[in-house]
C-alpha cells in the first residue's frame, strides 16, 4: 500500500523521480507521525475508528469504481491488450468474466450489506461520542471525495456540444497515456492503432505513420490473386509503348 502511494505521486509529478529515495524517506516520516496516536494509551480506540469507517465503506467504494472503470469504461479488451503487451501473453477468458461481472457484483453486495447493517461504532462497552463518529466519516470520505471532484474538473475542461458528449470525451483515455519509455510508448500506440482502439496517429509520430496496420486477411488474399493480373497488364503496357 505504501509503495502504491509513493508510485502514484512519482508518476504524477515526474520531478520526484530523481529524488525518489528522499521522497520515500519523507513519506515514511509522515506515516510515522500519523501512526503515533495508534500506539498511545488510546491507540486501540483510534485504530478501531479508522478500521470501522475507512475499511468498511471507502475501500469497498473505490474497489467497485476500479472494477467498473477498468472493465466498462476503459474497456476490458483494451486492458487485456495492455497486459499482453507487457507480459507477452493474453489472460484467459476467466479473468474477463471475473472483472466484468463476478467481482463488481460481489463488491456491490458487500457494500450494500455494510450500509444496511451499519451501526454506530463501539469498542467493548465504550460508545464513541458524536464528534468521534463525525471524524470517522471524515476519514472515510477523504479518499472518496477526490473522485467526484476530479470528475467535475475533467468535465469542466472537456469541450462538447452536449452534456453527454462532454461526459463521453472525459471518460476516454488521453493520447499521452502509456509506458514511460519512448520506445515502449511507440510500440504501445502502434498496438492500439492495429487493434482499432485509436484513430490515425498524429503526423509528428513518424514511426507510427510509416508503419500502418496490416490489411485484413481477406484483403491480403485478394491482393495476392490480383497480383499476376497486374503484372500481366504492366507487361502489355510496356509492349505497346515504343522506346
Amino acid at each position: 500500500m505504501f509503495e502504491t502511494m509513493t508510485s502514484a505521486f512519482i508518476d504524477e509529478f515526474p520531478v520526484l523521480r530523481s529524488r525518489k529515495l528522499l521522497f520515500t524517506a519523507f513519506m515514511c516520516f509522515v506515516e510515522f507521525l500519523i501512526g503515533i496516536p495508534c500506539v498511545m494509551n488510546g491507540g486501540m480506540y483510534v485504530l478501531q475508528l479508522m478500521d470501522w469507517y475507512s475499511a468498511a465503506f471507502s475501500l469497498m467504494f473505490i474497489s467497485l469504481l476500479e472494477c467498473v472503470i477498468i472493465a466498462w469504461v476503459y474497456g476490458v479488451e483494451r486492458f487485456l491488450t495492455d497486459i499482453e503487451l507487457m507480459v507477452n501473453r493474453r489472460p484467459c477468458f476467466w479473468w474477463k468474466v471475473m472483472w466484468c461481472y463476478v467481482t463488481p457484483m460481489l463488491i456491490f453486495c458487500l457494500l450494500l450489506f455494510n450500509l444496511i447493517m451499519h451501526e454506530a461504532i463501539t469498542y467493548n462497552d465504550y460508545v464513541y461520542p458524536r464528534w468521534a463518529i463525525a471524524l470517522g466519516w471524515f476519514m472515510a470520505l477523504m479518499s472518496v471525495i477526490p473522485v467526484p471532484v476530479l470528475a467535475l474538473y475533467t468535465y469542466s475542461q472537456t469541450s462538447g456540444r452536449t452534456v453527454w458528449e462532454r461526459v463521453c470525451k472525459g471518460m476516454q483515455p488521453s493520447w499521452e497515456w502509456g509506458p514511460a519509455l519512448e520506445k515502449h510508448r511507440m510500440e504501445y500506440k502502434q498496438r492500439l492503432y492495429e487493434n482499432g482502439y485509436a484513430h490515425a496517429p498524429p503526423t509528428d509520430d513518424l514511426d507510427l505513420v510509416l508503419c500502418p496496420p496490416p490489411p485484413p486477411p481477406q484483403q491480403q488474399q485478394l491482393a495476392k490473386e490480383k497480383e499476376p493480373l497486374r503484372n500481366e497488364q504492366t507487361a502489355l503496357e510496356n509492349d505497346c509503348h515504343p522506346l
